[in-house]
């Protein structure tokens, strides 16, 4: 299952990377949720502002770490078709991931009329057992998401 290194025909249809695509949704979502369910004092709100500015702060790591560490270790370490090969990449989007939800709480967690904030790390457990899910399966996601990017460029 060896990922071809050919060169891309055309352009990619989005000059947007993924990271930013998301930039308007996840605000919205975790605004929408943190107004309705996670407010003590009802005078007072999340505004938009903050929730983008702790989404986009919290998309930075996950962004240096697959877009930049794993475009260098992608044919060395994670373009092959072996469990340690999977484990590799699959770790890295586990890492990502549970770094944006963390930072996601450490951002939400500073603000005085939010309680419960702590809520916002019980998707972890979810995203663990999928982790391993998909290393049982044999499913590569690393790999999965190069294919589609390639294909989208194509």
């Amino acid at each position: 299952m060896k990922y071809s290194t050919s060169p891309p025909t055309s352009r990619c249809h989005s000059p947007v990377p993924t990271e930013f695509s998301s930039s308007l949704p996840m605000p919205i979502v975790y605004r929408f949720i943190t107004n309705r369910y996670l407010r003590i004092d009802k005078t007072q709100d999340v505004e938009w502002g903050y929730a983008f500015d702790i989404h986009m702060n919290a998309v930075f790591p996950p962004l240096i770490i697959l877009h930049i560490l794993q475009l260098f270790l992608y044919n060395a370490l994670i373009n092959n078709d072996t469990f340690s090969a999977r484990f590799f990449g699959n770790t890295l989007w586990l890492i990502a991931i549970i770094y944006y939800i963390y930072i996601t709480f450490l951002g939400y967690a500073s603000v005085e009329i939010l309680h419960k904030t702590h809520l916002i790390l019980s998707t972890l457990p979810i995203i663990l057992l999928t982790y391993i899910t998909t290393l049982c399966a044999g499913i590569n996601v690393s790999y999965l998401v190069m294919e589609f990017y390639f294909y989208r460029a194509i």
